[in-house]
């Protein structure tokens, strides 16, 4: 039961960060690109629960410090280079 409902809870967030850089308008990538970087580390943690079968009582998860660091460059190389 607690699977399910942790499955239905990440699938819903897929579905908010998706439609997060959906709405995200080209112009404003440049400015936001802090706000895209959290996103990106956010859905990367969820990749991990979910990969890991959502053991989140046994298992933490997390990104270590480069893998996080590697995710916000890139994204503020993107936006000074205007890339999408």
């Amino acid at each position: 039961a607690v699977r399910d409902l942790l499955a239905f809870e990440a699938d819903r967030a897929y579905g908010y960060y998706r439609a997060a850089r959906a709405h995200l308008a080209p112009e404003d990538r440049r400015t936001l690109y802090a706000a895209e970087s959290i996103g990106a580390i956010y859905e990367r943690l969820l990749d991990d629960i979910v990969r890991h079968g959502y053991d989140v009582f046994r298992r933490r998860a997390g990104l270590g410090r480069v893998e996080k660091l590697a995710i916000a460059a890139g994204h503020r190389l993107r936006a000074a280079l205007w890339l999408p």
